[in-house]
């Protein structure tokens, strides 16, 4: 388990309960928040675990290695676990965005393989992981032995997959913005109509990539921005899986912003400008989002905007 942070302590944690043996690398913080053990709690399934195996380096060998790492810290990671690699393990990539695993599988010479975590993890105290937020891990079908310790979903089309769910983390740079709680934010028709443009661009890029995102809620891909911009009482009848989370939930960006972080906001946002760049559509919400979320980086700190103020 390489970057053992919110989402690698949870995809190890349910490979350990299942019988795998998992090592957690992580920091001197990681093992000291691990010391005495794990628990999982919120939306998904309640989980304990009374020890973990915690290192500060880890040589292998291994059959998988988990990389669970902001992307911005993706070449640092691969370079601080190089003796793992020497093995050539299978690389399991859970990192948010498109195009994650092939930059893992370039940078390390292994094989890797890309999956999708939908949920919001936060730690809420020494060992207490907090899921606050819905959905189930979906994977390759190469990876499908995993598929029952994550109650994940084994599909043939996994960029579909990842397409689908960055159509709904371009949310995250507005949540981060804004800095209310995620069901609060998508309660208010003015945030959920800026969300609604962000995804039209998107979905025109997609179009032009000749990529189709996969259906992650009830509503179509293509249905999504125009089921976001409805009144706020037709919204909430209609999407009751969107907002199906924890009440204090919010957006990984909103947590970078908030500590002083940098973001993956060119993973989200700015991966839709960069290929509306390189295809000539055009992605002037995805570009003003991208600047603002920059400008918060330099600031160090979440700016509370309203919705009026993440249109350009």
């Amino acid at each position: 388990m390489a970057g053992a942070g919110c989402i690698g302590t949870w995809l190890g944690a349910r490979l350990q309960a299942a019988g795998v043996d998992v090592t957690y690398l992580g920091r001197a913080a990681t093992q000291a928040r691990l010391a005495k053990g794990l628990t999982i709690s919120g939306l998904g399934d309640p989980l304990s675990l009374a020890e973990l195996k915690v290192v500060q380096q880890a040589d292998g060998p291994f059959d998988w290695v988990i990389v669970a790492c902001k992307r911005t810290d993706t070449e640092a990671l691969l370079g601080a676990i190089a003796p793992a690699l020497a093995s050539q393990p299978t690389l399991i990539v859970a990192q948010n965005g498109l195009g994650a695993a092939e930059r893992v599988a370039a940078l390390s010479g292994c094989n890797a393989q890309p999956i999708m975590v939908p949920f919001n993890l936060v730690w809420r105290g020494q060992g207490q992981l907090h899921q606050g937020t819905g959905g189930q891990v979906m994977v390759p079908k190469a990876l499908g032995a995993f598929a029952h310790a994550w109650g994940a979903q084994a599909v043939e089309d996994i960029q579909g997959v990842l397409a689908g769910k960055l159509l709904l983390n371009l949310n995250n740079a507005i949540n981060g913005l804004c800095g209310l709680p995620l069901v609060e934010e998508l309660s208010q028709r003015g945030y959920r109509q800026v969300l609604a443009g962000a995804q039209k661009e998107a979905l025109k890029v997609f179009k032009a990539m000749g990529v189709k995102p996969a259906k992650l809620t009830g509503a179509p891909p293509a249905l999504l921005p125009y089921v976001l911009a409805l009144p706020d009482g037709a919204f909430s009848r209609l999407a009751k899986e969107l907002l199906a989370m924890d009440s204090q939930a919010r957006s990984s960006l909103y947590d970078d912003l908030a500590a002083g972080r940098a973001t993956e906001i060119a993973f989200l946002n700015g991966y839709v400008v960069a290929q509306g760049e390189k295809l000539g559509v055009e992605t002037p919400i995805n570009r003003h989002l991208q600047a603002l979320v920059r400008e918060a980086e330099r600031a160090g700190q979440c700016p509370g905007l309203g919705a009026d103020a993440l249109l350009p």
